[in-house]
């Protein structure tokens, strides 16, 4: 008898957490996400705080800026459901002195822990990640996953989206980027908090260099043909960027290694005196 207790309750409990989890999913994709848990976190942290965010549909969306986030964050977005193993493994050989080129962490994994988890690297976080990351990639297009994720990612303490970063940093809307404008974005990408858009250090430029390389070689292998086509000077009058086939297949070169110092040590110690540049104008429709 108690153990078909157990069974009702068991299967019951089941049911309610995939009923759940597909409730979350399922929406998305056919409706803009309306916030994510890291904004509202970041609203709850800090009294008072608004939340510069807009939602911009992939049509407004420049493909320099797509071509950035997936040169900078998973070149295989659209090579394998969810999770890299060879990036997994990759990073489990790293030699633990050196600090990894990039983590093993995909887009649609990053996109789970940004609308429904919380910042950490603890098993119940990484697990309740890999959980949401099944649904994602079962229920949505990879279309929608790299929309979605340009839309909620941090590119600034409180700036979320590429539609709100373009216009806080460029004072442009997110159409507009250019391929330069696009990695500086993509750039900051792995600590919004600590890497800054409107004040980079060395170690941001030659990582905004690196991942301006690596969009080239992605763009011939990725059309991206429903985001917005880049400046005129860009393309070709059949809208196709000026890069070969034979590019598509050069292997992205490694990522710069993270710097181990505060934001202000990085100035001084990436950046030569000489060589610094100067911070892009502030943009306008910061929200503030």
């Amino acid at each position: 008898m108690l153990k078909r207790i157990l069974t009702w309750i068991l299967v019951r409990l089941a049911a309610i957490i995939l009923l759940v989890s597909v409730a979350l999913v399922l929406p998305l994709r056919y409706l803009p996400a309306p916030t994510s848990s890291f904004m509202l976190m970041h609203q709850a942290r800090v009294a008072g705080a608004r939340i510069d965010f807009h939602w911009v549909d992939r049509a407004g969306i420049s493909r320099e800026a797509a071509l950035a986030v997936l040169a900078a964050e998973d070149p295989g977005f659209f090579d394998h459901r969810g999770f890299d193993f060879a990036g997994i493994r990759a990073v489990l050989a790293e030699s633990l002195p050196e600090a990894p080129t990039r983590g093993a962490s995909t887009i649609s994994q990053q996109l789970a822990k940004n609308l429904y988890l919380w910042p950490g690297r603890s098993w119940l976080r990484k697990g309740l990640e890999a959980w949401m990351t099944v649904w994602i990639e079962l229920l949505l297009p990879k279309e929608r996953i790299l929309e979605i994720y340009l839309n909620v990612a941090q590119f600034g303490p409180a700036t979320y989206g590429v539609g709100a970063a373009s216009r806080t940093y460029f004072g442009k809307d997110a159409s507009e980027l250019g391929a330069s404008e696009a990695a500086l974005l993509a750039a900051v990408l792995p600590g919004p908090v600590r890497y800054r858009v409107a004040n980079p250090s060395g170690y941001v430029r030659e990582r905004q260099a690196w991942i301006e390389r690596n969009a080239a070689r992605l763009s011939p292998r990725f059309p991206l043909l429903d985001y917005a086509l880049p400046p005129a000077g860009h393309r070709t009058a059949g809208g196709m960027p000026l890069f070969s086939l034979a590019q598509a297949q050069v292997r992205a070169e490694p990522a710069p290694r993270t710097p181990r110092c505060l934001p202000e040590a990085c100035v001084s110690r990436h950046t030569p005196a000489s060589s610094r540049t100067p911070a892009p104008p502030p943009g306008r429709g910061n929200g503030q």
